[in-house]
Formats: C-alpha cells, structure tokens, sequence
C-alpha cells in the first residue's frame, strides 16, 4: 500500500498504536485501516477507492477527476479477475 507518512501518523493516533509504514506488514495494516476509514465516510466501495487514490479533500473540491475513474475501473476488473479464480 502506498500511505503518506502524515496519514500514518494520524491512523496510529487514532487506533492507538504506531505503525512504522517501512514495515510491510504495519503498511499493509495502515492501508486497510484507511480503506475502512474512507468506506466508512464514503459509503461506497467506489468512493473509498477514489479518496485512497486522488484524497478525499480532492474530490470534495473538484470532484473525481477522469484519471480517477479510470484507477477505479481498472482495480473494479482486478478484483474481479482475482475472486474468480
């Protein structure tokens, strides 16, 4: 996963632990962290994609650019050919 060190520092605020993102596995914690956080505040699976990729502030300021729907197309394919299999 990629996650900015400020939202790591902030996801290790909020859920009471530090999460060293140089760790695969800490990295990995964060990103699923902050995937919960953006479906949860989303509401949609398509929008906590969208705020991981182009950031929630982002979208609320000029909504979804075209580079982010194609992010979302192409991970919505992935998934799908990974939970095929």
């Amino acid at each position: 996963m990629q996650v900015l060190p400020s939202t790591g520092r902030v996801l290790s605020r909020q859920h009471g632990m530090t999460l060293d993102l140089l760790d695969a596995q800490e990295n990995i914690t964060a990103g699923v962290l902050l995937l919960r956080q953006l479906v949860l505040s989303t509401g949609t699976a398509d929008g906590a994609l969208a705020g991981y990729y182009q950031g929630a502030g982002s979208i609320a300021r000029q909504g979804m650019l075209p580079q982010t729907h194609d992010y979302i197309r192409s991970i919505t394919l992935l998934r799908a050919r990974f939970t095929s299999s």
